[in-house]
């Protein structure tokens, strides 16, 4: 019997392909050949290929299977492990009065997976020497990263917010005499419009005649809409809304006819400034022009003028303190 011995190491693959087809007898069989395959793993060789594994390892790289139980010709194969290496013994009995071609495989990786693939491809190469030798498979290439989407862009924040001031108003002319009042007024308001409403209260003012004494006050609820101008500090703002409320008038003398309050309402507009400070704090000033759209008389007797009647216009100025509320 004839023996060679091949060592392994990373790059033996081809070698045992030029090894196979210049030192082993060329079967030279049709391709409809079949051949019986027997695999002994000796002690410590559990880890080598069975054969069914390297059966199903030859018939993919042939592109067919070869192996039968009945085939004609018998490929043996006995693997075993000593202290330093692994050891294939390959026997290619060609025809029963053939002479036993040997080879003997070594290797001294860690494992038996070197060895296995070794023995797959000798067996292959036996069966089928004008076979290439597989090439070692191209490295995988990075996996290779979607351009990261850009994150979509944070919603605008809000700009509609509330302020309110305490304010306090003056008229020259809203009652009999010049007078101070108060108001409380809530703005609901975005960059450009926004809402203004709360209420106002004129105290009594008397007003004194040779023929009556006589007190007038008002109180009242207010609702507008408004513009802000488009600049930063002072703001700029300006309102048109209503009135509605209450004209109290008080009758000392003489004895009154008909006592108690008036219904009174009135169209208004305004236009102010206010200036920030401290933070969310804020000034303003401002100005109104109110237009009575009920006007009450008062008179002592018939015959006489009236004592006191509001006129068509009447002018307000305020100034205020307030706070922004976000």
């Amino acid at each position: 019997m004839g023996a060679s011995r091949v060592r392994l190491n990373r790059s033996s693959l081809v070698w045992i392909g030029v090894w196979f087809l210049l030192g082993v007898p060329r079967l030279a069989l049709a391709d409809d050949s079949t051949y019986r395959l027997q695999v002994v793993r000796a002690d410590g060789a559990g880890s080598c290929p069975s054969a069914s594994v390297i059966e199903h390892e030859v018939a993919q790289r042939l592109g067919r299977n070869p192996f039968s139980d009945t085939g004609e010709r018998g490929i043996e194969v006995m693997l075993q492990r000593t202290e330093a290496k692994w050891l294939a013994k390959l026997y290619l009995r060609i025809d029963a009065g053939d002479v036993d071609s040997a080879r003997l495989i070594e290797s001294d990786a860690a494992d038996c997976e070197e060895l296995g693939k070794s023995v797959t491809l000798a067996v292959a190469l036996a069966i089928a020497p004008e076979l290439p030798p597989t090439p070692e498979p191209a490295p995988k290439p990075e996996p290779v990263c979607p351009p990261a989407l850009p994150l979509p862009a944070p919603p605008p924040p809000s700009t509609l917010h509330g302020e309110v001031s305490l304010r306090a108003l003056f008229s020259p002319n809203l009652l009999p005499h010049s007078s101070v009042g108060t108001s409380l007024a809530v703005t609901l308001r975005g960059e450009l419009v926004g809402a203004s409403f709360g209420a106002l209260f004129y105290p009594e003012s008397e007003l004194h005649s040779a023929r009556a004494h006589l007190g007038f006050g008002v109180s009242a609820g207010f609702a507008s809409g408004c513009l802000w101008a488009r600049v930063r500090e002072p703001q700029v703002w300006s309102c048109i809304g209503a009135r509605v409320g209450a004209l109290h008038s008080v009758v000392y003398a003489p004895e009154p006819e008909r006592p108690g309050d008036r219904f009174w309402w009135a169209a208004s507009s305004e236009l102010g400034l206010r200036q920030h400070f401290l933070g969310r704090a804020f000034f303003e000033l401002g100005a109104a022009a109110v237009f009575p759209l009920l006007r009450h008389r008062f008179e002592v007797d018939a015959s006489s003028n009236p004592v006191y009647e509001q006129g068509p216009a009447v002018v307000e100025g305020f100034a205020g303190l307030g706070l922004r509320l976000d």
